[in-house]
């Protein structure tokens, strides 16, 4: 429910932006130019799409006495399989746990960090950026997202408030390397960008 919530806060955020400020510009822009409108309406997805997935790392923000729970640094890569196999109902030779353990927030954990940075994937697809760009910056994109929560937002907190995560950061990159690829073939075979 507060992923949601984040979604409808970010999106209400950006439309306001839109409105109030950028609209009346992006008009006068593109009759004075020419610019054409499905170049500015992905330009204006894109805005919101930074602005949600800030969102969704930064907020909610913790109270001062949560802090101590997300000092900690976890440089290990791949333990997220660990701590499925460790924290979940999974039974690999018990088939009725299958459901129950993709319920669970190990796992859901997981493929929302694959998931959160796959339209970026998409956006480095539609711009005409190369498979080992759209690594690169993924990467960096990911490697941001996990130092504002180590750096407590820059400093806003003393300490980090989120756990800073190896895993994530594979995790984020192979999210924006499959958008890449999806949005690459889907791109080819139905329509032109």
């Amino acid at each position: 429910m507060i992923l949601y919530f984040k979604i409808i806060i970010a999106a209400l955020i950006s439309f306001l932006c839109l409105v109030v400020v950028t609209f009346p510009i992006t008009l006068k822009f593109i009759k004075k130019y020419k610019i054409e409108l499905n170049k500015v309406i992905v330009g204006y997805s894109l805005i919101l799409y930074f602005i949600s997935v800030f969102f969704l790392v930064v907020f909610p923000a913790p109270s001062e006495d949560a802090l101590i729970e997300y000092q900690e640094i976890k440089l290990q890569p791949g333990a997220f399989i660990w701590e499925f196999l460790e924290k979940t109902s999974f039974k690999f030779d018990e088939p009725t746990t299958y459901i129950k353990a993709l319920m669970e927030p190990c796992f859901y954990t997981v493929v929302f960090n694959v998931l959160m940075l796959m339209p970026f994937g998409v956006f480095m697809c539609y711009f005409h950026r190369s498979f080992v760009n759209t690594l690169i910056y993924t990467f960096i994109l990911s490697f941001f997202l996990e130092f504002t929560q180590l750096t407590g937002i820059f400093g806003i907190y003393d300490v980090a408030y989120r756990i800073f995560d190896v895993d994530d950061l594979i995790l984020n990159t192979i999210g924006g390397v499959c958008g890449f690829i999806i949005a690459d073939v889907f791109m080819k075979k139905f329509w032109s960008r």
